[in-house]
């Protein structure tokens, strides 16, 4: 991770870069584990939640969420969440959060015979994991 340091520089644009690559395609794949018909809209729409309600909270205050945060939350109590709750957070849940999702409940998913579908998705998988793989490889060093 020395190379986040030296954006400036060629090597650290390049390693930048290949960050970004990785962790497009690893959450392109992890999407398409959950790309059935009838689960997809509910993944997309909590996924979308997540990411409303972290972003949220790290605009505001300044704090970067990480998966203990998340699982944290299940312990709140009621006068923790009265403390949390305010007209900012709801109008950035509108806007990040119900709209979005809105839109992605108004999308239609159409239905494809199994087996196209079956060979579309191990040949997406395949490549994703390729192009994955080649960013982590470019920079191995450098993420190690």
């Amino acid at each position: 991770m020395a190379s986040v340091s030296r954006v400036g520089n060629v090597g650290g644009w390049l390693f930048a870069t290949a960050t970004a690559v990785f962790l497009i395609s690893a959450l392109a794949l992890l999407m398409s584990v959950f790309a059935f018909r009838w689960l997809y809209k509910p993944f997309l729409i909590a996924l979308l939640l997540i990411a409303a309600m972290v972003g949220y909270f790290m605009q505001t205050y300044g704090v970067v969420v990480d998966d203990t945060m998340i699982l944290n939350t299940i312990d709140t109590d009621v006068g923790e969440v009265d403390g949390l709750l305010s007209v900012a957070l709801f109008w950035h849940l509108l806007l990040l959060w119900i709209l979005p999702s809105v839109f992605v409940l108004w999308v239609r998913i159409k239905r494809a015979v199994w087996r196209r579908q079956a060979v579309i998705r191990i040949v997406f998988a395949a490549v994703l994991a390729g192009v994955a793989f080649g960013a982590l490889a470019s920079h191995y060093k450098d993420f190690a």
